[in-house]
């Protein structure tokens, strides 16, 4: 059985952005994961929420769906993490771009989604002992289209 659209959505999203210089192979699905105790970094990926609503009536009917998609870069170090995060954001900024196919029919994630829209980030850092932690958390919009009652599949 094929899984819901938004872990297909979380798997395409990590390896899209696998092979970072800042990140590597550090990248999980799910939204905690330790940092190592010497200079730890890593990439979660997960969604929250998501709306939906009929896109064409017929039967059954299709239905426009935009989840909240969520790529979170966590790093632990002894100096600032401020120009990490902001090296790792635009790393994955770019890494992301390659999920459009720009040449006609345009594509997104291999035609997953209907759009893939960046919406802004969050920043927090603070220390800990002799550790600063932080983190950047990047919000893209997900919209994709699925047959109702059927979200494994998009239409």
């Amino acid at each position: 059985m094929m899984s819901h659209l938004r872990q297909q959505i979380r798997d395409a999203t990590r390896t899209a952005v696998l092979g970072t210089a800042m990140f590597g192979g550090q990248v999980y699905i799910g939204q905690t994961r330790p940092l190592a105790k010497d200079k730890g970094a890593v990439i979660l990926i997960y969604t929250r929420t998501e709306s939906a609503r009929r896109d064409a009536n017929g039967r059954p009917p299709i239905q426009a769906r935009r989840c909240s998609l969520f790529i979170e870069l966590r790093v632990s170090t002894v100096g600032e993490p401020d120009d990490d995060l902001s090296e790792g954001q635009a790393q994955v900024e770019s890494m992301m771009a390659s999920l459009f196919s720009w040449d006609p029919p345009v594509t997104i994630m291999g035609g997953l989604l209907l759009d893939l829209e960046y919406l802004g980030c969050e920043e927090v850092v603070e220390s800990t002992g002799e550790k600063h932690i932080g983190a950047v958390r990047l919000e893209y919009a997900a919209t994709y289209r699925v047959t109702e009652g059927a979200p494994t599949a998009s239409v």
